[in-house]
């Protein structure tokens, strides 16, 4: 069996379980609970991994358990603790090209596989932690909708005002922060341009909708989930 720990410094931790079970790979994800984000956690299964990613698994576990180079120092990030053949070996928020980045990458890779909202919201925050991405994403539905997620920076402001000017065009649209944190003051001009908008239905949860009503957003637009 492979453990693989990861503690986010303001998210749930979780827990990724490999084991071997019939001939076939099966895979237990839990997710821990969380008061201060009002998260009751989960756990999630998979019964028959690809056998591929599973024997990459093994091979980058082996490889990073051998080394033995604990890196386990930071404040602000991600601690992770993999747990493999009774030995175990932790490390900080590992950097690019990294076989400890490789290992998350793979056991990610694996969570596409659930479809339900409280996984993909999870990993969309957990993702962020590991990987320098946009937290911006398109869905063209049958209402189209445009989702932020996590922790916005300064660097997404170009981006956001390109896309939320984009969704002012549509006859109806939802913008999405089901799945919000944080952001910073400048991308205060991207979303009041869609303040008092009519055709904009905006999903919020607790964060958003505090933040939208601080920059003075009226919560008839709103609808929390």
């Amino acid at each position: 069996m492979i453990k693989l720990e990861i503690k986010p410094s303001f998210i749930n931790s979780c827990l990724f379980e490999l084991k071997n079970k019939d001939s076939n790979w099966e895979l237990i994800f839990i997710k821990d609970a969380n008061k201060f984000l009002n998260d009751k956690g989960g756990i999630w299964k998979l019964k028959k991994v690809d056998f591929s990613i599973a024997e990459k698994i093994i091979l980058l576990s082996s490889q990073i358990i051998n080394k033995k180079e604990e890196k386990i120092l930071g404040l602000d990030g991600v601690s992770s603790k993999l747990m493999f053949k009774n030995e175990s070996i932790k490390f900080w928020c590992p950097k690019k090209n990294s076989k400890e980045l490789e290992l998350v990458s793979l056991f990610l890779k694996l969570m596409e596989n659930f479809k339900d909202a409280n996984c993909i919201n999870y990993m969309e925050l957990l993702s962020q932690y590991f990987f320098d991405i946009i937290p911006i994403k398109e869905f063209n539905e049958e209402v189209f909708r445009l989702k932020v997620f996590g922790g916005l920076t300064n660097r997404d402001f170009d981006i956001l005002l390109k896309k939320i000017k984009n969704l002012k065009t549509k006859k109806f649209a939802i913008l999405d922060m089901s799945n919000f944190l944080s952001t910073g003051s400048i991308l205060n001009k991207c979303f009041i341009e869609l303040k008092d908008n009519k055709n904009i239905k905006i999903l919020v949860n607790k964060a958003s909708f505090n933040y939208l009503t601080s920059i003075g957003f009226n919560k008839i637009q709103m609808e929390k989930l």
